[in-house]
């Protein structure tokens, strides 16, 4: 069968390549890969493909397309299924690639545009979903819908935990397939040989020098810009106590110049080189050419990567505090926070004292991960999984170091269920019929509030006109 491939990130282009070269896909057919650019504004923003290595990964494909060329105006990340305009999608692809109208579909993030789009215009296609990092390991965020569920087929993941595998998709019975993790670095390898900026990035490494990961966390609600800033200083200042005398900052893309001003700024306090990383290479290649002494960070997936693939020492920094600080317990970054903060050495910054290191604590890490997924979407799994991760969930309020994690589960079940209820119908006729009600609310409220004080208002206006045409009042006599 021909096969689609869709890739918003160099992590999905990389891993979808490696699970062909690793023959994941046998002996397919046509390969069509489907690049899109999710930037903001995507017209004066690079594509994975505008990068000098990306032949290294359309290698594995016959032919390349832009998602964005063929769906222009609209933006991928805005891109919504409409039945009208179906069949011109379907029309255009084929005219430019050939594809059949049944074809194998291969996406990253199904739940979201423009792979859940792609996924429903496509109705008979099966779907093969490609792992998007640690955010894997937790529970898809809201279920999916019959026409899509009954074609999942399988998760396709690097294996960034081992021994841990992941929960996305597990009430659908998907099939768990980990990545090699040698192709995956070899294709990495490969698109670093094809970079210009190379021989900069393998002064990137040594013992004696520290990676700082930013996130962009505050962009995501999750703290105040001023909380991330002062975050990722204490994580340059903690490096230099840690005895590292280069530190390099990658910042996230859309980072304001406050974040490099403040890890900056720790070079003069402490006597350490700072270097901002400014040539926006994946930092997955960077890990593959420049291994520095240790990685800090948050809770990237980058750290994993590190870790599992290359082999580098990493520490994390505020991943428990802001568990705490969720707004809601029904947070796709909990599990990814709950397993960075378990599996990860953390940073410890005490007053007055030296930063220093401490290992992660000791925990079960698969019951962490299938409580919190199934506390999260308790109406995505059985009964007896529930009543399981409650009991978990509830004895892991009694261990400090686990208790950060489930703090509000039972309220955030509550919620859960009451949302699900309220604006999941489980039919078309049942979907029908909530709109409707929504519209009759809707046009109760606006009656309500605009149309019964009119009216009111008009009665009274008549009544007082009838009555003064109709009665004669009487005059007082002189």
């Amino acid at each position: 069968m021909d096969q689609l491939f869709i890739a918003p990130t160099f992590l999905a282009a990389a891993t979808q390549a490696t699970a062909i070269r690793s023959g994941m896909y046998g002996a397919s057919g046509k390969r069509v890969l489907l690049v899109t650019n999710n930037a903001v504004i995507p017209e004066i923003a690079p594509s994975i493909a505008d990068s000098a290595g990306f032949p290294a990964l359309s290698a594995e494909f016959d032919q390349v397309l832009l998602l964005n060329d063929l769906i222009w105006p609209k933006h991928p990340r805005g891109w919504r299924f409409r039945e009208d305009e179906a069949k011109g999608f379907i029309d255009r692809l084929t005219s430019l690639t050939g594809l059949p109208s049944e074809v194998g579909v291969t996406v990253q993030s199904l739940g979201v545009a423009p792979s859940r789009t792609v996924a429903r215009i496509l109705e008979d296609s099966p779907i093969t979903v490609i792992s998007d990092g640690l955010m894997s390991y937790g529970p898809v965020r809201s279920r999916l819908t019959d026409d899509i569920s009954r074609r999942l087929t399988r998760l396709i993941y690097l294996d960034l935990i081992p021994g841990l595998r992941p929960q996305l998709f597990a009430e659908y019975g998907v099939e768990l397939v980990p990545v090699p993790k040698e192709p995956f670095v070899e294709i990495v390898s490969a698109y670093l040989e094809l970079l210009p900026e190379r021989s900069k990035l393998v002064g990137f490494g040594g013992a004696d020098t520290a990676m700082v990961l930013g996130q962009y966390l505050s962009a995501l609600g999750l703290m105040s810009t001023e909380e991330e800033v002062e975050l990722y200083r204490e994580m340059a200042l903690a490096a230099a106590d840690l005895g590292y005398r280069r530190i390099i900052f990658k910042p996230h893309p859309s980072a304001p110049p406050s974040f490099t001003d403040a890890i900056t700024s720790v070079a003069t306090e402490r006597g350490v080189v700072v270097e901002i990383e400014r040539l926006g290479v994946p930092v997955e290649a960077i890990f593959a050419v420049a291994k520095p002494g240790i990685v800090l960070g948050v809770f990237s997936t980058a750290l994993a990567t590190a870790r599992s693939l290359y082999g580098i020492d990493t520490a994390t920094l505020g991943a428990t505090d802001l568990a705490r600080k969720l707004p809601h317990y029904v947070n796709s970054n909990r599990v990814p926070l709950a397993l960075t903060a378990l599996t990860t050495p953390q940073i410890v910054c005490e007053t007055g004292m030296p930063a220093h290191i401490a290992e992660p604590v000791a925990a079960d890490i698969r019951l962490v991960a299938q409580a919190l997924s199934a506390t999260m979407q308790p109406l995505q799994y059985s009964a007896e999984a529930v009543v399981e991760a409650r009991a978990f969930a509830q004895a892991s309020q009694k261990n400090p170091e686990l208790a950060p994690y489930f703090e509000g589960f039972e309220e955030g079940i509550a919620n859960h269920i009451k949302l699900v209820a309220k604006r999941t119908p489980r039919t078309r006729a049942g979907r029908v019929k909530a709109q409707a009600v929504r519209m009759l609310l809707r046009a109760r409220k606006v009656f309500q509030t605009k149309l019964r004080p009119l009216l009111r208002r008009g009665l009274r206006q008549l009544r007082f006109t009838w009555y003064a045409a109709t009665v004669k009042i009487p005059r007082k006599s002189s």
